[in-house]
């Protein structure tokens, strides 16, 4: 028998040190809303977690130092616990890997992470700007594969399989189904 782990999931921080009161209505709105890095930092200190996951959209259009701060924060606040980001539709993923990983690069962000006897795979979905994200062949292939390895581990994206009102579904859900199906 396994023990047990706690896991947090966080989603759609959205942070950014500055936000355009003079742009957008969606810029207006992110400018309005209270600290969001305040706000998963009170969860975080209350929730004795063993794992954080964090499920895209860490950043909104965020800069690497935007990364970089927002790593350094729920870092401290969860004091020991690791965390494991998928990245978002409103993530730029060369900003993520200066400023989260501190190295050059821009390309999928996927990983592969054992806690406790359990195993999860993070899948990299997102694409900047396009609110229903994309996977290729590829990326699909990669995953069955990696699913062939580890039958039982736990997948985390950020594009929900089944859209709703304002949120359309990941284009390739049928065909992601399939692989985590089989």
């Amino acid at each position: 028998m396994k023990e047990p782990i706690r896991i947090l999931h966080l989603s759609d921080l959205h942070y950014r040190s500055q936000y355009d009161v003079n742009g957008s209505d969606y810029m207006r709105m992110l400018s309005r809303m209270q600290d969001p890095l305040a706000k998963a930092c009170a969860v975080i200190r209350h929730v004795d977690a063993d794992a954080i996951i964090l499920t895209g959209d860490i950043t909104d259009n965020g800069t690497a130092n935007d990364y970089c701060h927002v790593k350094t924060v729920l870092s401290e606040a969860a004091g020991g616990p690791v965390i494991l980001p998928v990245l978002g539709n409103h993530d730029r993923k060369e900003c993520f890997y200066k400023g989260w990983l501190g190295k050059d690069g821009g390309s999928q962000y996927h990983w592969i992470a054992d806690l406790k006897g359990y195993s999860f795979i993070g899948i990299d979905n997102a694409v900047f700007g396009k609110e229903d994200g994309h996977l290729t062949e590829s990326e699909l292939q990669w995953l069955e594969k990696m699913l062939k390895k580890i039958p039982n581990a736990i997948v985390c994206m950020h594009h929900p399989l089944n859209g709703r009102a304002g949120i359309p579904p990941l284009p390739e859900r049928n065909e992601l189904l399939r692989v985590l199906l089989r």
